[in-house]
């Protein structure tokens, strides 16, 4: 049987197995990407969680971000519609899973 060639996004794939192969190659450097960018958020929510309740404070989220931006000025309403945007449960704390 002649090898057939199908094209997507503009590169020849042989066959099915070669795109399934690419597609599983492609959803492993995702995963990959997604764990590691979990991970750094994780690392920033840490860092900016000054008392260790498991929670950020207006405050704490303020300061983690000036440390960030190397203690350059932010805008104090973007700030707090940032804060309000994450604090999904209205509690006035943000969770790991808020954030």
């Amino acid at each position: 049987m002649a090898q057939q060639e199908v094209y997507q996004n503009n590169q020849i794939y042989n066959d099915s197995a070669d795109i399934a192969n690419r597609m599983t190659n492609r959803n492993i450097r995702r995963d990959r990407l997604l764990d590691m960018m979990s991970k750094e958020m994780k690392h920033e929510f840490e860092q900016g969680d000054i008392d260790g309740d498991n929670n950020l404070t207006y405050d704490e989220l303020a300061h983690r971000i000036a440390k960030i931006n190397q203690g350059r000025k932010h805008d104090t309403t973007k700030m707090r519609l940032l804060y309000k945007e994450m604090d999904t449960s209205r509690d006035g704390k943000v969770s790991i899973d808020e954030f």
